[in-house]
């Protein structure tokens, strides 16, 4: 997964970060090929890739690393592959904005 690539991405851009969150907002990235689960917290000041598992996730990402790799590399938005049915999310509306947006800016 290029999952590296953008937590580098959205670190490099400091103002999506702090102009978006107040608190921190942990996803999981999982891919339906290989059961592998990937950890992101995103604070105000950065993105880091968590070792362990969280107490808590806020937002669910789940698909193939084909299509999270688009998503995450922006070739192709969230939006777009919930509605073609390759990602599965879970979590509130307004962790999904954010996520968007981050998506999107970064």
């Amino acid at each position: 997964m290029s999952i590296y690539t953008f937590i580098e991405k959205i670190n490099s851009k400091k103002y999506v970060l702090s102009t978006l969150l107040k608190q921190s907002l942990i996803i999981e990235l999982k891919s339906t090929q290989s059961s592998t689960c990937y950890y992101i917290e995103f604070t105000s000041n950065a993105a880091n890739l968590l070792k362990n598992y969280p107490e808590n996730i806020d937002f669910y990402i789940e698909g193939s690393d084909t299509y999270v790799d688009d998503v995450l590399m922006n070739k192709y938005s969230l939006k777009q592959m919930i509605s073609f049915g390759e990602i599965q999310i879970k979590g509130s509306y307004r962790n999904f904005l954010k996520v968007d947006a981050m998506l999107k800016l970064s």
